[in-house]
């Protein structure tokens, strides 16, 4: 009878390091296998990674620094909103042309009319209007040609105006001269005083004083 000799162990161990040795990294590439402990630090090259297949993640973080940025490569997109500082503000820059006139606006709204106070004063005794509207009494004061001529109505902050006349209408207005103002103590009056064409005061000039507010 023929008796097959049995390998010892440390046969056993060595074919099988061997058979490891030989195939497991075919194994490896067949099944997709391989990671980095199987590949020799500074082994890969450029050639060996297919375009566009390293991406962000796939990079450490501030592993690209300045060194390693071509200078003049980056654009202004390629910064983040507020990233960049602002540039020196740049000089005026001349004038435009004028431009063309714009269409007329609409009519605005009627103002409301001036109030308008007048009255037609006869000089001779006893001293009236012939023509007024608004007045409620004309005084004679104290000095010659001086009348006192009160409204219906505050006219403290109206304007005044008279002038030398002469009764009745259609007559030569005779030469002198006039002065108005309005009153200090009576709110709702005017002053008036005439002169003569010497500027000597006198009470027998007729005059008209209209008060515009």
């Amino acid at each position: 009878m023929r008796f097959v000799r049995q390998p010892s162990p440390a046969t056993v161990i060595a074919s099988i390091a061997l058979f490891v040795s030989l195939g497991g990294v075919s194994y490896g590439v067949a099944t997709g296998s391989i990671d980095s402990r199987e590949i020799k630090n500074n082994d890969v090259r450029t050639q060996d990674i297919r375009n566009g297949h390293v991406t962000n993640r796939d990079l450490a973080a501030n592993s690209v620094t300045s060194p390693k940025v071509k200078n003049g490569s980056l654009l202004s997109a390629d910064f983040r909103a507020g990233q960049l500082p602002a540039g020196a503000r740049g000089p005026v820059g001349p004038q435009g042309s004028t431009g063309l006139a714009g269409k007329d606006g609409a009519n605005g709204a009627n103002g409301a009319n001036a109030t308008a106070l007048y009255a037609q004063i006869e000089s001779t005794a006893p001293v009236a209007a012939t023509n007024q509207r608004g007045v409620t009494q004309i005084e004679k004061l104290g000095a010659p040609g001086a009348y006192r001529i009160t409204f219906d109505r505050n006219v403290s902050q109206c304007v005044p105006v008279a002038s030398i006349s002469d009764t009745p209408p259609g007559s030569v207005p005779p030469n002198g001269q006039i002065a108005t103002n309005n009153s200090a103590a009576v709110p709702n009056a005017v002053i008036v005083a005439t002169y003569d064409a010497t500027g000597a005061a006198v009470a027998t000039k007729d005059f008209t004083v209209s008060v515009f507010c």
